[in-house]
């Protein structure tokens, strides 16, 4: 039995950020359509501050509640160190028998936590800069679920479902951004390119080799 405590962070927190996600790609599309549309970058890229700011000032001002994970041989126990303002949410015990598919998700900054079970769903929103116990939670978690899969303690194999990198939507993601890379060095390679439009180039440009990386580091290597 080893007992594990984990901060995350808020759900209002984390779809704010998925909104400044969103926002930088919304950046992506002003920019290409930009070149054929001139005078439209700079609407995007201040969306684009006003929205990170927000999510910014959200993750700040709701915090982060902190919990304590307990692995043993019959399963999981969830126990409140610290809840967020106005929660009183009870303890949760989920046995390994009712635990159907779990799934790791990593964002940019984030990463998500969940299992399925059959009454009901866990899930940890964790951010990277955490300092806590959740990395070796995660790889407890998943070598625990290798043995249980090998023996006769749970009627039915937990499946890991796979990430938005790992899937076909994986490899969706990794040629459009391949696309607006090569966008991109062409038209600097062809255009005479003011400063003012440097920063905008940028954006796209770290932005796609961005999610290029995480495709390439999260897909199952074979």
């Amino acid at each position: 039995m080893r007992d594990y405590t984990i901060k995350q962070t808020s759900e209002v927190a984390f779809n704010s950020m998925l909104v400044a996600l969103g926002i930088f790609v919304y950046t992506w599309i002003v920019f290409l359509a930009d070149l054929f549309f001139p005078g439209k970058v700079f609407i995007a890229l201040t969306f684009n501050a006003i929205i990170s700011i927000i999510g910014f000032l959200a993750v700040v001002r709701f915090s982060t509640s902190i919990i304590q994970i307990t692995i043993d041989e019959f399963g999981i126990t969830k126990t409140w160190i610290k809840q967020l303002p106005f929660q009183n949410r009870p303890n949760t015990v989920i046995e390994w028998n009712k635990i159907l598919q779990y799934k790791v998700e990593p964002s940019r900054g984030w990463i998500r936590f969940k299992f399925i079970a059959t009454n009901g769903e866990f899930q940890i929103l964790h951010r990277n800069h955490f300092e806590d116990d959740f990395d070796e939670f995660v790889q407890e978690f998943e070598t625990r679920v290798t043995t249980l899969n090998q023996s006769e303690i749970v009627t039915s194999k937990i499946s890991r479902i796979p990430n938005i990198y790992e899937g076909r939507s994986g490899l969706i993601i990794l040629s459009l951004a391949i696309l607006i890379l090569l966008i991109t060095v062409y038209h600097i390679s062809t255009s005479r390119i003011e400063i003012k439009e440097y920063f905008a180039l940028s954006t796209v440009f770290l932005g796609a080799a961005y999610f290029i990386l995480q495709v390439l580091v999260n897909r199952p290597k074979r």
